[in-house]
C-alpha cells in the first residue's frame, strides 16, 4: 500500500520528537551523575524597601548600605542619640561626609519610625486631644420666678473672684562664705550647687578666702555673678 506524503511527514515528525525526548533524558541522567544541581528558577518577589526602622537600627544596618564603613555608622548613631531620634530622614544629611547618593541609599533602605515624624502627605503625625465640653447650665426661666425684693437683693451675698497672687521672688542674704556648707552659700547667694561648691572647693584650697576678690580663682565666676553677689558675701 502506497502511503501520502502527508502520512509519511507526520510519521518522521513523530521520530524526531520521540528522538529528542531520548536525547533530552539521557542528558539530564549524565548531569545529576556528575553532581550538577538542576535549580529552578526562583519566581519570589524581590523585597520591598526600605525595610528597617530608622531609630531601630544598628551600627550594623548602616554599614550594609554602600557607602557606609564602621565610622560613618557611628557617627550616625551618636547623631541620633545626641537629638533623640531623626524626626525626619534629612536630618541625616547634616552630619559631616553623608551625600546626596548616600542619602538616597539610606532611605531605600530605612523607613523613618519616629513618633513624629511627617505621614506620607507631608504632616506630621500629633496625638489628638479630645475636646473638653462644659456642661451648659439649665436656662431660667424669665417668668417662673417671682421678683425679688430690694432687701432680698441686698442680702444676697456677692460672688467675689479670689485676686491673683504673684509668684515670691526669693532674695539674696549675707553669708560668710569661710564657715557655710556649700548648700547654704547656694541658698543664700541664688547660685548654682555646682558653683558653690567649687567656692568650697577653693575655700579649702587657699585656707579660706581673704578677700571677696579671691572669687574670681572660681572657673564658674564671670564678672556678672561676682557683681551680683559680692556685696552678699561675709568674710
Amino acid at each position: 500500500m502506497k502511503r501520502k506524503p502527508s502520512e509519511i511527514a507526520f510519521i518522521i515528525s513523530c521520530v524526531l520528537i520521540f528522538s529528542v525526548g531520548i536525547v533530552l533524558v539521557a542528558v539530564k541522567k549524565n548531569m545529576v551523575s556528575d553532581g550538577i544541581e538542576i535549580i529552578a528558577p526562583d519566581n519570589s518577589a524581590a523585597p520591598v524597601y526600605p525595610v528597617e526602622p530608622l531609630n531601630e537600627a544598628t551600627a550594623e544596618d548602616f554599614m550594609n548600605v554602600s557607602g557606609i564603613g564602621e565610622v560613618k555608622a557611628g557617627d550616625i548613631i551618636a547623631f541620633r542619640d545626641a537629638i533623640g531620634g531623626f524626626v525626619r530622614a534629612e536630618q541625616i544629611m547634616e552630619i559631616s561626609g553623608i551625600s546626596d547618593r548616600i542619602f538616597e541609599r539610606i532611605i531605600d533602605y530605612f523607613y523613618n519610625d519616629h513618633p513624629a515624624a511627617p505621614d506620607p502627605k507631608g504632616e506630621e503625625t500629633t496625638p489628638t486631644v479630645p475636646a473638653v465640653t462644659q456642661a451648659e447650665a439649665p436656662e431660667e426661666s424669665e417668668f417662673t420666678d417671682a421678683p425679688r425684693t430690694f432687701s432680698e437683693k441686698k442680702s444676697s451675698p456677692k460672688q467675689t473672684e479670689p485676686e491673683p497672687t504673684e509668684p515670691i521672688e526669693p532674695v539674696r542674704e549675707k553669708i560668710n562664705i569661710n564657715s557655710a556648707t556649700s548648700d547654704e552659700i547656694a541658698k543664700a547667694l541664688l547660685i548654682s550647687e555646682d558653683l558653690a561648691a567649687q567656692i568650697v572647693e577653693l575655700r579649702e584650697k587657699i585656707h579660706g578666702f581673704s578677700t571677696v576678690e579671691e572669687l574670681y580663682l572660681c572657673e564658674g565666676i564671670t564678672d556678672n555673678i561676682y557683681r551680683e553677689i559680692k556685696n552678699f558675701i561675709v568674710i
